[in-house]
């Protein structure tokens, strides 16, 4: 694989290449993990056990992550950096979700029987003094026992056990927001580079989007080994094969798109975090 000197002096459309061939490769593994784990047990077995309601729910996950990712794929293939930058906060928020309800899987019940209860009606929200609904808190209308609900995207980052998260959490989720929402601080990514008029068509920050492509489908792909304890040996062989080179790599190239230093060390520790933990695979 390029090493960080290689890929600093690769011409700008030979850069992408590079990132893009690495990104259709953990999006293709990614898929079949998915045609292969993907089953729907709760309807497949008829048994709501909180095995397969977590498998269930963490395949969800997956395949939203795997085809949102798709998506992104093909859109910096077409040099529109900024919609990649829009779906990937999607594949972002479902990673968050997978390794929240592994790492602290008493929580699934807020992703599932609370959220779902409150559609069926067999949640509700209580009314606190005033009449008004408690959205922070759900009530089982059958046994009227309270239970604290709600969680946020921020504290699956800080809560999940992987430490190194919460490092990069908060700069990564807020630059993908602002390409979500209309936020005029993205607003260069729509103008030509004198900034002397908007345009559809200026690519000149794709690379930053395939990056971060990159980096959601590799924690993706790296969590996944964790949380499946029947993944076949050629399929753990392959996340290693993939995640290895690529972890290192992405040290390196960081250095080239990333200009805070604190930022940049905070994404190594993450990096090194995969090293690790895909290590402890072999």
């Amino acid at each position: 694989m390029t090493s960080k000197h290689e890929f600093h002096n690769l011409s700008p459309e030979n850069q992408l290449e590079f990132m893009l061939t690495i990104l259709r490769a953990n999006n293709q593994l990614l898929l079949d993990i998915c045609d292969k784990y993907g089953v729907v047990k709760v309807f497949k077995y008829n048994r709501k056990s909180f095995e397969n309601k977590q498998s269930d729910f963490y395949h969800f996950c997956l395949v939203k992550a795997s085809k949102t990712l798709h998506a992104a794929e093909c859109l910096v293939a077409n040099f529109l950096q900024e919609d990649s930058q829009t779906v990937l906060r999607t594949a972002y928020e479902a990673y968050l979700h997978m390794s929240f309800v592994r790492n602290v899987p008493e929580s699934l019940n807020q992703f599932l029987d609370f959220k779902l209860g409150l559609v069926s009606g067999d949640y509700m929200h209580p009314l606190n003094s005033k009449g008004k609904p408690q959205r922070n808190k759900v009530c089982d209308t059958n046994t009227k026992e309270v239970f604290n609900y709600g969680i946020t995207i921020r504290q699956m980052a800080f809560s999940n056990l992987i430490k190194e998260d919460s490092l990069i959490f908060d700069k990564l989720y807020r630059h993908l927001s602002e390409h979500v929402h209309i936020n005029f601080i993205s607003s260069g990514n729509y103008r030509t580079k004198d900034h002397n008029s908007y345009t559809m068509f200026d690519g000149s920050a794709v690379l930053q989007a395939a990056f971060n492509s990159v980096l959601i489908s590799l924690l993706i792909l790296v969590e996944y080994s964790h949380f499946n304890k029947e993944l076949e040996t050629d399929l753990i062989n392959n996340i290693i094969e993939l995640a290895d080179p690529q972890a290192k790599n992405l040290i390196g190239i960081s250095a080239d798109l990333m200009d805070d230093e604190e930022d940049r060390k905070n994404l190594e520790q993450r990096l090194n975090r995969v090293l690790f933990d895909i290590e402890n695979l072999t």
